[in-house]
């Protein structure tokens, strides 16, 4: 694939776990595999907790 996601989410800090999120999930969202599915907000909220339970869980 041509999808380049450091081009459109450069500065994001989520870019290493999404890659931009899902191609199937962009086509359905706006009709375009090469746009980005933004999991920004979801991941803003879940990072601390995913990290947190593996903290404990180790």
């Amino acid at each position: 694939m041509t999808f380049d996601p450091c081009k459109i989410c450069r500065g994001c800090p989520y870019i290493p776990i999404c890659g931009g999120g899902c191609r199937m999930a962009a086509y359905l969202k706006k009709g375009d595999f090469q746009d980005i599915a933004c999991e920004r907000e979801y991941l803003e909220k879940a990072a601390p907790e995913i990290v947190k339970y593996e903290y404990l869980a180790g």
